[in-house]
């Protein structure tokens, strides 16, 4: 990502040779007019400068990555790229960031390639076609489908390689690109959205909705980000992530600011994303990307038969909860559609994450003013607690139940969507280096900012025995920024908005919220002023959900 103006394209195009680029900087088009630069290419050619600001759920403007500086270089050997890598990332006053485009693949194991009765994930009655596992270690999802089966306005973007959209199990319900019939991402779609009750093949868990085909191709983290934010252009309420990013060598656990930002867009747009927790605790258990970005994102591990944790199954604090996702490729895997209009046998966190997404999908069918972290919060909250008591690194708040997350949204329970402003106190840090990427009314680049944690005091509109949480969107503070201060080239701010309880304050009738707003200066040394907004002008977005006390 280049500082606005220090690169321009020739006239009517967006790609070519470093010297047919406009680049006022001597020191800069020195560097960038280099033999071994093939060429530039901006990483998302059809972007436009006002494409930035959306229309949010209320009717508010919000800002999303300026991704009109952010090109795609490309240099033919390792050695190159590592060098260039190193002395453009030092060039700060024109550089934004830099990182290599690395590359992701499907988050699955081995499939087998051999209707309802096979889905022991939905439905599970410990017989013979299910692998003998154990009866009720399931979703509840013919319950939930008592009360929903989907509804055709809501749609569920599957980023995946690919799929056989005129599969009979999708019928004609894919919109999106066309097919190329992507193994991994026929039957993660699948498992999310298959026709349920037309006499064959298997069910999804929202049968009834739409099916979005987001085809990242090569799979580079340019690939990958422009299908996220595509899923949400093309209205996808869920979007569905399958997949991990991947070192040279193949090894899970490399981050990617580019896919972050794609990730902080949604989000700001109110998408609900859902990532595989990855299969690796047998690989060294690394945390994985996207499933550990964090804020936006419901990471899903995978259980089996049993309702145990899937041996392959990755663990660790960024998990949110888990979903069936198989052990192995026969009785005991998950049963899915596949191209040539067949079914098989699979297995891996893969197929864990759709479950959630379908569910996700059921509950904006019942209510399609929820919000992102509504749905979150209320998956998580609904879960079937598994492993040790409450949250824990394994199952996070549980294995889920498509049942409990819709009666969530029937009486007795009760859902208001309320707002605050202003502070009562604050709190805050001493001076630090932080880059902040995508904030309105600032440009993206590295600040010295002091974060201040504010708080305030909330009342609800009727007595409950509640739970609360913040909502992103609709908050003005921001979340603290990601990373450690003793590492400034990870310490960073994406811009989303973000509040929560303070723990131990909530009560039947109120809580105390808590946000940060940032003090900033720029690298001059120069006051550019409070952001997102002063500590007086905070606006907190937040959910109390419950039964009415």
């Amino acid at each position: 990502m280049f500082q606005p103006g220090q690169v321009t394209p020739p006239a009517t195009e967006v790609r070519g040779r470093p010297d047919e680029f406009s680049i006022p900087s001597v020191a800069l088009r020195q560097m960038l007019d280099h033999p071994q630069i093939e060429f530039m290419s901006r990483l998302m050619p059809d972007f436009q400068p006002e494409d930035q600001f959306t229309p949010g759920p209320n009717g508010e403007m919000v800002k999303l990555t300026n991704w009109s500086d952010v090109y795609v270089l490309r240099l033919p050997t390792v050695q190159a790229r590592h060098g260039f890598l190193q002395a453009i990332q030092a060039r700060v006053g024109e550089i934004v960031y830099a990182e290599p485009n690395g590359r992701g693949e499907p988050d699955e194991t081995s499939p087998n390639d051999s209707h309802f009765e096979n889905q022991w994930g939905l439905k599970n009655e410990g017989t013979a076609v299910q692998g003998y596992g154990t009866v009720g270690a399931d979703i509840k999802a013919t319950a939930a489908w008592d009360i929903t089966t989907g509804s055709s306005s809501i749609k569920i973007g599957i980023v995946d390689n690919g799929m056989q959209t005129g599969h009979p199990d999708f019928d004609g319900r894919v919109s999106g690109d066309s097919s190329d019939n992507g193994s991994h991402g026929t039957r993660v779609a699948g498992v999310a959205a298959a026709q349920g009750n037309n006499d064959l093949g298997i069910a999804g868990v929202a049968w009834d909705v739409g099916i979005i085909n987001e085809d990242y191709g090569d799979a580079s983290d340019a690939d990958i980000a422009n299908a996220v934010r595509s899923a949400a252009n093309r209205g996808a309420h869920v979007i569905n992530n399958s997949l991990k990013l991947i070192y040279s060598n193949g090894a899970a656990g490399r981050y990617s600011t580019t896919v972050r930002l794609a990730f902080a867009d949604v989000y700001k747009q109110n998408c609900v994303a859902v990532a595989s927790m990855g299969n690796q605790y047998q690989n060294g258990n690394p945390a994985q990307y996207p499933a550990a970005f964090g804020q936006g994102i419901i990471t899903v591990g995978a259980t089996t038969n049993t309702d145990t944790k899937a041996s392959y199954s990755s663990t660790g604090s960024w998990i949110d909860v888990a979903a069936p996702g198989g052990e192995g490729v026969s009785y005991d895997g998950i049963y899915t559609t596949v191209p040539s209009s067949t079914y098989t046998w699979t297995s891996g966190t893969s197929f864990a994450a759709p479950i959630v997404s379908g569910i996700a999908a059921l509950m904006l069918s019942v209510d399609s003013n929820l919000y992102n972290d509504d749905i979150e919060n209320l998956i998580r909250q609904t879960a079937d607690d598994k492993g040790d008591v409450g949250f824990d690194d394994l199952y996070g708040a549980g294995r889920v139940n498509a049942h409990e997350a819709l009666q969530a949204l029937q009486s007795p329970y009760v859902l208001h969507h309320e707002t605050a402003t202003g502070y009562d106190s604050s709190t805050s840090t001493s001076y630090y280096w932080m880059r902040i990427i995508g904030a309105d009314g600032l440009a993206d680049n590295w600040y010295r900012v002091k974060r201040y944690e504010v708080q305030k005091q909330v009342s609800y509109p009727q007595t409950i025995n509640p739970v609360v949480w913040g909502r992103g969107v609709g908050t003005d503070g921001w979340a603290q920024d990601s990373g450690d201060s003793n590492d400034p080239q990870y310490r960073q701010q994406f811009a989303m908005g973000w509040c929560d309880p303070v723990p131990g304050s909530v009560s039947e009738t109120g809580a105390t919220l808590k946000t940060n707003v940032y003090k900033v200066y720029n690298t001059a040394g120069q006051y550019v002023g409070w952001y997102p907004c002063t500590r007086s002008d905070v606006e907190f977005a937040y959910t109390v959900w419950g039964e009415a006390a």
